[in-house]
């Protein structure tokens, strides 16, 4: 008996320091992740010449916060990762290339990875709740970040050291992943106000807050303007809820990424995520799509894409034709609302997603959908009031449902009344929280 709790305490102790290097192994690497993220942003790209000193200097503080670790990690691996991080150090130290420093960090995270297994990178196991991810920042950030994340919180101007970051620069933003804001969130920034969260808040709660963060720099008109785009470029090949289920998905040689995924797009900046949607990924069925997009239309998208990974999309399990309905009708709301024809043009141009199946069971509606968004569009460039579109708007809109309920039903396994909401109010697109039409099925399935 005593040689048997021996032996469970034993092994028990084992997996103890097995669990605590996978942890210290995921700060170190996050820590030195975050500083080549950091010193490229100070420093000019062909190095010799510091750009931004702040930035620099915490990248720095990154790396001698983590050496402070290597101790903890399995001892195969400390020699090569100390004489690592003093590489880094004298890089940083000389002002090398940023690109050379991040194939240095991504060298010793190769390292670490090789001994210690596991994933170093946590994405959460669920979709992160905005609605959560807002309460939590509200209750530990608005302090310091301001309650809508412009740095102006009732703490700010109190604090030594740099000021808190505005969360919603998109400039300054754009060149931050959820990842990377994760990471923050579990770290904190040495050399700032910034505390860590990592025993204070659980993986899924700083995932939650990392999301919920993406949206600050997008106001609801972009969200909702980048959900038209996306449906009008995207949607054909990642699906219309980002699945990477799209009507040509299965026609390619590699299925489209899932977009609504963290682990796909987390790692991500806006930048990159624009310059992919604009100059394609060469090697793969992506294209780019500079001369049909402007950086404004990239932009509007990503915002979208932001939002993708939340709880509040994807508990919705809508077919793929009630997805696009849904997005035909945000679509008509902001064209009317904005007195818009080229809004109204997106409109048609994601209906046309659906028109065929809709030609199929009722020509007759078909010809009547097109012939009303054409006059749409028509009266809107020619300034229309709003009381004549919004008569228009009407007729569409009833027409929609028609269409949906021959179209959308018959690929759901929802009651006839899928695709509606039980929202009382409009659909926030900045939070993502609740959709635009005013009755829900039991399933919860949303127009």
């Amino acid at each position: 008996m005593v040689g048997l709790l021996l032996g469970t305490c034993i092994a028990a102790s084992a997996g103890a320091q097995a669990m605590d290097s996978l942890a210290v192994a995921r700060r170190i690497v996050a820590a030195a992740s975050l500083a080549a993220k950091e010193y490229a942003v100070g420093v000019a790209p062909g190095g010799g010449r510091v750009t931004n000193p702040e930035e620099v200097s915490e990248a720095k503080q990154f790396l001698d916060q983590a050496r402070l670790d290597i101790g903890s990690l399995p001892r195969a691996v400390r020699a090569t990762a100390d004489s690592d991080f003093v590489a880094l150090r004298a890089m940083l130290d000389r002002a090398a290339p940023p690109a050379a420093v991040a194939a240095r960090a991504a060298l010793l995270v190769q390292h670490i990875a090789t001994v210690v297994g596991g994933a170093l990178e946590t994405f959460p196991s669920r979709p992160p709740s905005l609605v959560r991810g807002a309460a939590i920042y509200q209750e530990q950030c608005a302090q310091c970040h301001g309650p809508t994340g412009r740095g102006d919180g009732p703490k700010a101007k109190h604090l030594q050291g740099p000021p808190p970051a505005s969360l919603a620069d998109r400039d300054a933003m754009s060149t931050v992943s959820p990842l990377d804001v994760y990471r923050k969130i579990t770290l904190g920034v040495a050399g700032t106000a910034m505390p860590q969260f990592e025993e204070t808040l659980s993986p899924e709660d700083r995932w939650a807050v990392a999301t919920y963060v993406a949206t600050l720099r997008a106001d609801e008109d972009l969200v909702r303007e980048g959900e038209g785009r996306y449906a009008t470029t995207c949607a054909s090949c990642h699906g219309a809820t980002g699945g990477g289920d799209g009507l040509l998905a299965a026609t390619l040689s590699v299925r489209p990424p899932a977009l609504r995924d963290l682990a796909v797009q987390g790692r991500f900046t806006d930048r990159e995520l624009e310059e992919l949607i604009l100059q394609g990924r060469p090697g793969t069925a992506m294209p780019g799509f500079a001369r049909t997009l402007d950086p404004g239309d990239a932009a509007r998208i990503v915002a979208f894409l932001r939002v993708l990974p939340s709880a509040e999309r994807q508990k919705y399990q809508a077919s793929p034709a009630a997805a696009t309905f849904s997005v035909v009708r945000r679509q008509l709301d902001s064209g009317v609302a904005l007195r818009s024809d080229k809004i109204a043009f997106d409109a048609y141009l994601t209906f046309e997603q659906v028109e065929t199946d809709v030609r199929v069971k009722n020509p007759a509606l078909a010809s009547d959908l097109e012939q009303a968004f054409t006059l749409l569009r028509a009266r809107a460039a020619a300034g229309a009031g709003p009381d004549e579109l919004a008569a228009i708007h009407a007729r569409l809109l009833a027409d929609l449902e028609r269409a949906e309920r021959l179209v959308a039903d018959r690929s759901s396994s929802a009651s006839p009344r899928a695709g509606r909401c039980s929202s009382p109010r409009p659909c926030s697109s900045t939070s993502a929280i609740g959709c635009s039409r005013k009755s829900r099925s039991p399933s919860g399935t949303p127009s």
